[in-house]
């Protein structure tokens, strides 16, 4: 890895009058793709921090949209160190006849997760290096994502879990996880050789893009944040799991607004010491009309392909 000088490195950009600030630091290059990070810096010292992953289908996305940056705002202004990561999007890097199949796009989708998770975690090692200069606690170091990036740091932590991440710290793990549309990938079913961190999921139970629950074709597996709870309730991990009734796949962005105070608590109690319980939360509009839950291996490629 090219090793980049942090000062060197930092751009202060302001995004528009009245919100916070962030410096832009370049944490790594891979071949032709120079891979950043915006870090938002709260006025407290030795603050937690939210590393997180933006969506968009590992096919592209950005580190910045309207609904991500009122969250980002919101939680510097509340005493949160936010760093929003690069990562490199293969879905389709062999071109869209690659994943024309139901095995070729399982397959390609299995390489981006791996790439993906490959940047977030060069990503994590480059915070934790840079802690002192940056001003945050690096034992208070929050996985956050969206859709495809609530996959990556999802994946992530699994294999943190699972001993897989050599590049991290001996020992590190994340204070806390934030899936927002997220699931885990594996081959049969997932399992956690070690405890994961508390984690806050949010999900949609019509979700067409990421399952809420699982789905399968032979070994290969995505599963989603009702699976995953039910896997924590079992293992008595503490967890708060936000079930949005009727909803598909837009709570990976609306979860940034409409649910970033429930984020906050979650980082200052997980923070504290003081978060141990299991939460399951039905959140239903009043006048729920009937809707799809069931989809096919099929209806969510082409949710994806859209």
């Amino acid at each position: 890895m090219k090793k980049i000088s942090i000062t060197l490195a930092a751009a202060m950009v302001s995004l528009w009058a009245g919100a916070a600030s962030f410096e832009t630091y370049v944490y790594n290059v891979c071949e032709d793709d120079t891979l950043r990070l915006d870090y938002y810096r709260p006025a407290q010292a030795d603050a937690p921090l939210m590393v997180f992953a933006f969506g968009g289908g590992f096919m592209g996305g950005q580190r910045h949209t309207d609904d991500y940056d009122r969250l980002f705002n919101y939680l510097c202004d509340n005493g949160v160190a936010v760093a929003t990561v690069d990562y490199r999007t293969v879905l389709l890097a062999d071109g869209p006849e690659s994943v024309a199949t139901i095995d070729g796009f399982c397959n390609a989708l299995y390489r981006a997760i791996t790439v993906a998770v490959t940047d977030y975690t060069m990503a994590t090692r480059y915070l934790v290096t840079n802690a002192a200069d940056l001003g945050f606690d690096p034992a208070k170091m929050f996985a956050a994502g969206s859709s495809a990036g609530a996959i990556t740091v999802l994946q992530t932590e699994i294999s943190v879990c699972n001993g897989a991440q050599t590049a991290l710290p001996e020992g590190f793990n994340f204070a806390g996880v934030i899936s927002m549309a997220g699931a885990v990938c594996a081959l049969g079913q997932p399992q956690w050789d070690a405890a994961p961190a508390p984690m806050l999921l949010f999900h949609g139970d019509a979700d067409s893009n990421v399952p809420f629950d699982s789905i399968a074709v032979g070994g290969f597996g995505l599963f989603g944040s009702q699976y995953i709870s039910r896997q924590l309730v079992e293992a008595h991990v503490p967890h708060q799991f936000h079930i949005v009734r009727g909803a598909n796949h837009r709570v990976n962005s609306s979860a940034c607004v409409d649910y970033r105070g429930e984020v906050l608590d979650f980082i200052r109690t997980v923070s504290a010491g003081s978060f141990t319980r299991i939460v399951i939360t039905d959140d239903a509009p009043a006048e729920l009309q009937s809707y799809q839950t069931e989809f096919t291996v099929e209806d969510f490629i082409r949710s994806n392909m859209q």
